[in-house]
């Protein structure tokens, strides 16, 4: 009697195609599921990413990478459409879980007949429409892909109510799976009397509020640089940190119409030792955001021990639970009197410390990884 063949899982990587020249929120989201999933799976990954590039770890993993691009891009992605569509047909999968909202390359026979799922990581795109989908092209291909799938997993309750507030009729087969943090921030101490040696020397000796991520329309970043502008009277030495892309035209017009051009310190997309310890040595981390499907910075932040003031808006509350300092993102003052209170007392700032050291043992990789092999089994 032949032994059972192992569970076979096939993760389209589409999207490891839009971050080929480093990492994303989505790309770190699988790259740490698989990487926890059991050991006994097989699977395979398609990806557009160099090899020398971030990818998952597994022992049953098989990643088809894209051939070099030599030829005109549109014939290279015919080419490569083809490679990841036989290599998946071939791999003969059980599920199929593919990175973005595409149908999965692989032949229409297999694609019908084996589980499809989807993670829905927020509703930007139809909360948001005139600013980032105006023409709703976004919006239509997700829903194309929602209406075919057996399952989505939702990283947030928020963004499930968000899905079924557009989708109700997807109630059955939409379900939360939380996500975590991936920073190992042990190490990273900045209460002695030494800098830490990993810090920019422009940030070194001096204090700052750190602010992480893409400054899109519905990040809010404009409300952070008028907090800090109103700060310096009273906090002439404080500084804003932005790690992440360079600003750019418009925000650097407001930069100096607020006066904060000797305020700002950029680090770009900075790699994880060099984020860890900006986390570690700020003052306070701001997350203004008005929406987030999850929101990992603030679990990152807690992780390396810095107090948190972020927006009761959407998934927020929900992950931060009271290790943070919560405030209406749509009011400058409570901004202001939310960072104003921890920059002065840092007994108010240790006791968010502590408790976001509890908060984030709730999430885990191994738990999301569980929970979201739970799921899959459910369908086979």
């Amino acid at each position: 009697m032949s032994a059972k063949r192992p569970l076979r899982l096939y993760y389209d990587g589409y999207i490891y195609g839009c971050y080929d020249r480093g990492t994303g929120g989505i790309t770190r989201y699988f790259d740490s599921l698989i990487s926890h999933l059991p050991t006994d799976l097989q699977i395979l990954l398609t990806s557009s990413r160099p090899p020398q590039l971030p990818h998952p770890h597994h022992p049953g993993l098989q990643i088809v990478h894209a051939n070099p691009r030599r030829w005109p891009v549109r014939l290279s992605r015919k080419l490569e459409h083809f490679k990841y569509t036989l290599a998946a047909t071939l791999f003969e999968p059980d599920l199929n879980h593919p990175t973005y909202y595409i149908p999965p390359r692989i032949f229409q026979n297999q694609r019908r007949s084996r589980p499809l799922v989807y993670t829905i990581y927020d509703m930007i795109h139809e909360i948001f429409s005139e600013q980032e989908d105006p023409q709703g092209e976004a919006a239509g291909e997700k829903k194309a892909c929602l209406e075919q799938a057996d399952l989505l997993l939702c990283i947030s309750d928020s963004t499930r109510q968000d899905l079924l507030r557009f989708y109700p009729q997807l109630e059955s087969r939409s379900c939360v799976v939380p996500l975590a943090s991936s920073l190992d921030c042990a190490g990273n101490d900045c209460g002695s009397e030494h800098p830490n040696p990993t810090l920019p020397n422009a940030l070194a000796t001096i204090p700052y509020v750190l602010y992480v991520g893409n400054r899109n329309t519905y990040k809010n970043f404009p409300l952070l640089l008028k907090a800090v502008a109103a700060l310096q009277p009273s906090h002439s030495d404080l500084h804003l940190c932005i790690a992440g892309q360079r600003l750019n035209g418009a925000e650097w017009r407001q930069v100096a119409e607020l006066g904060l051009g000797q305020r700002l310190v950029q680090v770009e997309s900075p790699a994880d030792d060099l984020l860890k310890s900006l986390y570690a040595c700020a003052l306070l981390f701001v997350y203004p955001s008005l929406y987030e499907g999850f929101g990992i910075p603030p679990l990152e932040a807690m992780q390396c021990g810095t107090a948190v003031v972020a927006s009761h808006s959407s998934s927020i509350p929900e992950v931060v639970g009271d290790a943070a300092s919560l405030f209406d993102p749509t009011s400058l003052e409570d901004l202001v009197e939310s960072m104003r209170t921890l920059l002065d007392s840092a007994s108010l700032r240790e006791q968010l410390i502590s408790k976001g050291h509890q908060r984030v043992k709730q999430f885990s990789w191994s738990r999301t990884a569980a929970q979201t092999m739970e799921h899959y089994r459910s369908l086979l």
